[in-house]
């Protein structure tokens, strides 16, 4: 990266002799992520090449010398954070946390382009306010950043909309929901709930709700706090999220204690339940394959295949299925659902070598 050491003056007097904007990674020795961060994407190659292309890269400790001046001017609140400063101090763009690569190229990109910078955001908002578009496109770039100010750019446009449902609406409040379970967004998506499993998934939702209930309890919460306050938040799905809520608990050590109650629990929540989630409900099929030990096991976790490919027919859970027959030594069904699911990983361009192996074991029944 080439990063100036702990001088922040020099990085200004260099960016303004070359006219490019200071990229800061504002740290703290003590700081996992910013550990992270330099022993991961810091010597990624591309990023590395960008960064120094595009910028006068500056590394501050928000604990000495120049950082601690620094962590003050600009209010750092977490680390690591990322400023990328004009030659003369102007924050043009920043963000808050670890990033992958990819992301930090993103946010290269951004910071440079002359409409996708945070600045350039900032000084539209004025007149862009009440503009539905711009507010989506600007509370989508404060959620990437990890920037507070997210809350009340996305209330503005929720200010703009007389409906918040349909599908956009709910995707942009389901990405903002947070775990205050008293705010506006978190409330409007428990009363309308079945809207969001539509346009979500409901694993998704499901995982956002129990996040928010574990986040307000605390860590000495006990299953029957969790239930009392399923039962009193969302009446209509209580039952059904306290039995996914045992399976994950079945689910949530090395392996398996139990495969027996574990395969008839998850025959039970999908027969019964008959969620609408296919990935989750082939999961459950998947774990079964893996850990079944009799033909009984194996049958159930054949129906709870079916069950997925019933809900949206494609190749993951055919491949389960085919694996799950094999297993019961069905060799029709097995070569049924494999051939299958070689033909639709074709279509969608899909690595199936694991199908055609099996391929060969099914040919060996």
């Amino acid at each position: 990266m080439g990063f100036i050491k702990e001088d922040l003056e020099k990085a200004k007097r260099k960016a303004a002799e070359e006219n490019k904007l200071i990229f800061v990674d504002a740290y703290t020795t003590w700081c996992g992520p910013c550990k992270w961060m330099d022993a991961n994407v810091f010597k990624d190659k591309e990023v590395t090449k960008y960064f120094k292309k595009s910028f006068v890269n500056l590394k501050l400790d928000m604990e000495k010398g120049d950082g601690i001046s620094f962590a003050q001017q600009y209010q750092v609140a977490a680390f690591p954070s990322f400023y990328f400063l004009s030659a003369d101090g102007e924050v043009v763009h920043m963000a808050r946390g670890a990033y992958a690569a990819d992301d930090m190229m993103k946010m290269a990109e951004d910071a440079i382009g002359p409409h996708t910078s945070l600045q350039a955001y900032q000084d539209s908002y004025q007149v862009q306010k009440t503009n539905p578009e711009f507010l989506i496109s600007y509370s989508m770039l404060l959620k990437e950043l990890r920037l507070d100010e997210v809350e009340s750019v996305a209330s503005d446009y929720l200010a703009t909309q007389t409906d918040w449902s349909g599908e956009r609406n709910t995707k942009f409040i389901f990405d903002l929901v947070g775990i205050d379970m008293e705010s506006d967004k978190f409330k409007y998506m428990l009363d309308h709930v079945d809207e969001f499993y539509k346009h979500i998934t409901p694993s998704k939702v499901d995982t956002k709700i129990l996040n928010a209930i574990h986040g307000n309890l605390g860590p000495e919460s006990t299953p029957d706090d969790i239930e009392m306050q399923l039962d009193a938040m969302i009446p209509s799905q209580s039952q059904r999220l306290k039995d996914k809520m045992y399976l994950e608990q079945m689910l949530s050590g090395e392996y398996i204690e139990d495969v027996e109650i574990f395969t008839n629990m998850a025959y039970f929540y999908v027969m019964h339940w008959q969620p609408s989630d296919w990935e989750y409900t082939n999961n459950l099929a998947w774990i079964i394959y893996e850990n079944a030990v009799n033909k009984a096991q194996f049958e159930k976790g054949k129906d709870i295949a079916l069950q997925s490919i019933a809900t949206d027919d494609n190749y993951f859970n055919n491949d389960t299925a085919a694996a799950l027959f094999y297993m019961m030594a069905d060799k029709e069904g097995a070569l049924k659902y494999a051939n299958k699911a070689l033909s639709q990983s074709e279509a969608a361009g899909l690595n199936s070598a694991s199908t055609q192996t099996l391929l060969q074991m099914i040919g060996d029944l």
